[in-house]
Order: C-alpha cells, then sequence, then structure tokens
C-alpha cells in the first residue's frame, strides 16, 4: 500500500471534516469527526453530547446531532452534524491534508498523554485560540509511531500547526541529535516559524524526517546530497566548506551534516533548506583518480572556471562520479 493512501487513511481514522460526500447528508449539513479518542468511564453518548456542545461554542455553528457511533475497549468514535453554509475548517495539529508525511509522534498513548498538556499551552501560545479539543489517537499510516496528539480550534489563528517531511537516505554522523533538532529550531524560527517537534521514520534504504511546527503557510523542506567520497574522513574535510559556499546566500542551508550510506559503503555532504535553494550546482568536466588529486586542483579549477572562463562561480566540492570511481568538482554559481 503506499504511503500517499497511508497517510490518506490516517487522516479518515482521526477524523475532522468528513472527506467523503455522505449522499444522505441534509443539504447545508455537515459532519465533523472525532475517531479513536480514547475511552472514559461513563457513557459514549454523554460524551459525544458534551463534544458536541464544546464543538457548537467554538465554532458559533448550530448542531444538529453530536452522537457515539463506535466503540471498542479502549476507544470511542463521534461524529457531529452541524448547520452551515459552508464546512467548518478547525485549526488542527492533524492538518487535512499534509501530503505523505505521517502525523505520529509517539510510539504508544501514554507517551503522547504525558505530553498532552505542554502540547496544548505550545498550541495555544502559537495560534493565539483556544483549543476546544485535545486527545491522543492513533494514525494508522504511522507503525513505529502510531500516536498523535490531536488539538483542534477554530478561529483565526497566529500561526498554524503545521507537518512537513524531507527523505535522507544517509544516516547522519558527526552531529547529534540535540544538534540537529537546534539547528532545524532556529532555522525555522529565522523564518517566523516555531518548531514544535520532529521524527524520524525509518525505512530499509531512506528514512523520512518528518517536522512538526506552527507557520503562516507550510515551508518546502528539501535535503540534497552534494558530493560522495570513499570515506567519512574525506566527508567531514567538505562540511564546513559547503557551509561557507552558501553562507552570504540569500537562504543558507538549515544544517549540513555528513550521511553514510549503507548500500554502496559511500559518505555523502548533505544539506538541508526551507525554502528556495539559491545556488545551483554542476560538475566541472575535468576528471581525476583519487579524492586528493581533485583536492589539490580544486581551488585551481574554480579560479580558473570564475576568472578565467568568466563564469559567476562560488565555490567547489570534490565529489566521485556517481556511475564511475572518477573524481570531479562540483560547481556552485546562482
Amino acid at each position: 500500500m503506499s504511503q500517499l493512501l497511508m497517510s490518506f487513511l490516517s487522516l479518515l481514522l482521526l477524523g475532522g471534516t468528513s472527506l467523503l460526500a455522505d449522499p444522505a447528508t441534509e443539504q447545508g449539513v455537515f459532519e465533523y469527526r472525532l475517531n479513536n479518542y480514547p475511552r472514559q468511564t461513563g457513557d459514549c453518548h454523554d460524551v459525544a453530547a458534551r463534544l458536541g456542545n464544546r464543538f457548537g461554542t467554538a465554532s458559533g455553528k448550530e448542531v444538529v446531532q453530536a452522537i457515539c457511533v463506535s466503540e471498542t475497549d479502549a476507544e470511542w468514535d463521534f461524529l457531529i452534524r452541524y448547520r452551515s453554509d459552508k464546512a467548518v475548517t478547525p485549526v488542527s495539529t492533524l492538518p487535512r491534508y499534509f501530503g505523505v508525511a505521517p502525523g505520529g509522534r509517539f510510539k504508544d498513548r501514554q507517551a503522547c498523554e504525558d505530553q498532552l498538556s505542554g502540547l496544548v499551552a505550545e498550541f495555544e501560545a502559537a495560534t493565539e485560540l483556544t483549543a476546544t479539543i485535545s486527545y491522543c489517537g492513533r494514525v494508522l499510516a504511522s507503525s513505529r509511531y502510531p500516536y498523535a496528539a490531536r488539538i483542534d480550534s477554530f478561529g483565526e489563528p497566529k500561526l498554524s500547526p503545521v507537518i512537513s517531511s524531507y527523505l535522507i537516505f544517509g544516516v547522519p554522523k558527526g552531529i547529534t541529535g540535540a544538534e540537529y533538532e537546534e539547528r532545524l529550531r532556529n532555522s525555522l524560527e529565522s523564518k517566523g516559524a516555531q518548531f514544535s517537534g520532529f521524527v524520524i521514520h525509518s525505512n530499509i534504504a531512506y528514512a523520512s524526517v518528518v517536522v512538526h511546527y506552527y507557520a503562516k503557510e507550510k515551508l518546502k523542506f528539501e535535503m540534497l546530497e552534494y558530493t560522495k567520497t570513499d570515506t567519512a574522513a574525506q566527508c567531514f574535510l567538505q562540511v564546513k566548506e559547503l557551509e561557507n559556499i552558501f553562507a552570504d546566500t540569500a537562504n543558507p542551508p538549515a544544517l549540513v551534516n555528513c550521511g553514510y550510506v549503507h548500500v554502496g559503503g559511500q559518505s555523502e555532504v548533505n544539506a538541508l533548506f526551507i525554502g528556495e535553494i539559491p545556488l545551483r550546482n554542476r560538475m566541472a568536466i575535468e576528471k581525476f583518480n583519487s579524492f586528493n588529486a581533485c583536492s589539490a586542483e580544486r581551488d585551481r579549477l574554480v579560479n580558473h572556471y570564475k576568472n578565467t572562463l568568466g563564469q559567476d562561480i562560488r565555490g567547489g566540492l570534490c565529489s566521485r562520479q556517481k556511475m564511475g570511481r572518477q573524481y570531479q568538482v562540483v560547481l556552485f554559481e546562482p
């Protein structure tokens, strides 16, 4: 089953404004669903009525019906039908559409509930709205982290909760989880956004890094591989150099790190961009039989392309060919 389909199904599991038209629904009456709600002491129908009242007060809509539609030993599902000239879109930590990014952040419900009050406070501070409904529920698309905190409110938020993701193909080396998080946080804050957290969903040949944050609009995340080298030491030599190449551009990378790729056994200099990528890159035509030989000639070649050929080259790095063993200089230009 594709990841996109899994993400779509996860939305249906946790609910929200209905994604599927109901031919039996009265015109001008819409649905708001709360699925996988943790079961509590008391009667499911009484809880449905309370949630319906809460929704009506917060949204300003006339509630036609608030019912318990399903129950298991652990969870309840609720359906709230309301009258309106158009469907209400909640401000939610599980947005109606979040691409292929899995929404889960926690391995079990207890881990989620331990942090729920803090996440609600974070939501209210970032959106400047009062949380109407908050609970921890399952997300089908997230097998390793199957639980998510769903926090909904209604109104115009200062910042909206957003989920974005990007792929990595090399295991990050030379950077701790705390450092990785700090750089994500700092970069988002520089763009007027507020970092909430990130989760790495590992697969066999790659991993998806899912970032939860608050912003005026969804931001573009992209991790690019710029070099391949035979050893990690060669990779680490070029991390700072890549940072320097982009330092004076309009959008420097959020982080630069070495990634180790198990398939092939090579190391890569990777850079994560949030927003537009300010420089293009291409290979110089000259080839070398080793990393050291390339490194020895790199500065001369960069100056040749820049000064002799008159090209706007901002710097260069040495990389092994994707389909060969020789090295070439990667040139960077606007």
